[in-house]
């Protein structure tokens, strides 16, 4: 039982070391939301970031966190998609989609893909938060990416107010 309870308490040691290393200092939780497309849950999301109204001027993590399988390109197309709605250069963004599909994995439901945002280093991608999948310190792609939720002109203004914290 002693042998039980000491390999338990290295576990969850281990385990909250490995989080500490892949979430940046700062932090609070900001919000969170399910994304719903045509009533179809596809992920649940996860913003954390510090309080200011100043998102990428400090450090950020939005994690989304998948109810059904994706294929890496799908969610790198995508992603594409929702970058020229919010006015992104065709020339630029068929580029980062080029380093998105190389990034992204297919997911599985209950994956999770986490962007870890720095002003300095740009964004990291984590796999389950803790296989890195790549990162990016293009900071025009940065914002770019990170846009397609937190943008004022994003598609889905309530999900963006979700994850803000912004109360209606």
């Amino acid at each position: 039982m002693i042998f039980k309870n000491i390999v338990f308490i290295v576990c969850l040691f281990v385990m909250s070391s490995s989080f500490s290393k892949v979430e940046p200092a700062g932090k609070v939780l900001r919000g969170k939301g399910l994304y719903t497309w045509f009533f179809i849950d596809v992920y649940n999301a996860t913003l954390r970031a510090d309080k200011s109204n100043e998102l990428y001027k400090y450090p950020l993590s939005l994690e989304l966190s998948y109810l059904r399988s994706l294929s890496g390109e799908d969610i790198a197309k995508q992603s594409a998609k929702e970058i020229l709605k919010l006015g992104g250069n065709k020339y630029i963004v068929g580029k980062w989609t080029v380093e998105m599909n190389k990034i992204f994995p297919d997911v599985n439901a209950g994956d999770s893909i986490l962007a870890n945002y720095t002003p300095d280093t740009g964004i990291i991608f984590y796999l389950n938060r803790t296989k890195e999948l790549g990162k990016i310190k293009d900071q025009k792609f940065t914002q770019a990416f990170l846009d397609i939720w937190l943008s004022e002109k994003t598609r889905d203004q309530e999900f963006r107010r979700q994850l803000l914290g912004i109360k209606n």
